[in-house]
C-alpha cells in the first residue's frame, strides 16, 4: 500500500511539473536527482532540468526565480530548476546519468 501511495505521488510531481512548462518557452524538462533513481524521501526536492527556447522569450533570473516559486507551491516541496546551458561541466555527468525526460513541446 505504501508503494502504491509513493508511486502515484511522484507521478503526480512528475505530471503537475510537466503540465506547469506548457505555457512557458521551454522544449523539454527532465527530473534527474534522487526522485529520477526512483531514492526519493520524504525530505527530497524536485531536481528538474531545462531545455529553454531563447528564441521564443528572453528567460532570466526573475523567470527561473518565479517559476520555481510557482512549482514549489503547486507541489508543496523544494524545488531546483536547472537550465542545461547553465549546467556545470563537473555536474553533468551525473546529471546525464540520472535524468528522464517528463515534458517535451510538441
Amino acid at each position: 500500500m505504501f508503494l502504491n501511495k509513493k508511486i502515484d505521488k511522484i507521478m503526480n510531481v512528475n505530471q503537475l511539473a510537466a503540465d506547469y512548462f506548457i505555457d512557458k518557452p521551454v522544449n523539454k524538462v527532465f527530473l534527474f536527482g534522487s526522485r529520477a533513481r526512483n531514492e526519493a524521501n520524504e525530505n527530497s526536492d524536485v531536481d528538474l532540468l531545462l531545455e529553454i527556447d531563447y528564441t521564443k522569450k528572453k528567460v532570466d533570473f526573475f523567470d527561473l526565480y518565479d517559476w520555481t516559486e510557482d512549482l514549489q507551491r503547486l507541489l508543496h516541496q523544494k524545488v531546483d530548476l536547472i537550465p542545461i546551458d547553465g549546467l556545470s561541466p563537473f555536474v553533468a555527468p551525473f546529471v546525464e546519468i540520472d535524468k528522464v525526460l517528463i515534458y517535451a513541446k510538441r
